[in-house]
């Protein structure tokens, strides 16, 4: 299945939507000096599945998400277990440390960045999501600082927004100046 994004002339009084006007600002980060321990901690106080790892300079260096923290969990469960059973010894057993006493979050985290730069077209941003078949990308300054996030959530709610716009000033509602339109690649 193929998506394709189709634009109809906008009303020449309107600017193109760009990242900057769609995305959220200011998105909860982690710092790349955090513990996993302080990075669940982190997620869980502000009900996140996932987030931004920066450096010092405030750039995106990686993502860490819920499943990173359970996937290392996880592993260390497995370890604890086969100790326990007698597959390993303490001594030999690779990774000794406990759960994010020590253990900073690069060390768990996706060290890929999905972004975008805050003057980008969304109808770029949406292309991209689909290419990458992703739900969020990160908006970045010209100097590649971190300065927001652009979701699946953002992009309808700015849609929305001009839907309702247009049509208060026009007589037949549309969907905005962009169609979305789902065709098959495959034969019926």
């Amino acid at each position: 299945m193929t998506t394709r994004i189709t634009s109809r002339a906008a009303p020449a009084s309107r600017s193109p939507a760009t990242a900057a006007k769609v995305m959220t600002p200011n998105p909860k980060s982690i710092n790349r000096h955090a513990t996993v321990r302080e990075t669940a901690e982190i997620l869980h106080e502000h009900g996140l599945h996932i987030a931004p790892v920066i450096d010092d300079a405030g750039r995106p260096i990686g993502v860490v998400s819920r499943t990173d923290l359970l996937d290392y969990w996880g592993r260390r469960r497995e370890r604890l277990t086969a100790l326990a059973a007698g597959e390993l010894n303490a001594a030999s057993a690779p990774g000794s440390e406990e759960p994010g006493d020590e253990l900073t979050v690069p060390e768990i985290m996706t060290p890929v960045v999905f972004g975008a730069r805050t003057n980008a077209p969304i109808v770029s941003v949406v292309e991209k999501m689909i290419a990458l078949e992703v739900r969020c990308l990160f908006v970045t300054d010209s100097d590649g600082v971190l300065v927001g996030t652009i979701s699946v959530f953002d992009i309808l709610r700015h849609l929305t927004r001009r839907e309702l716009t247009d049509t208060k000033s026009a007589a037949h509602p549309s969907f905005g100046s962009t169609r979305f339109s789902l065709t098959s690649a495959m034969p019926p």
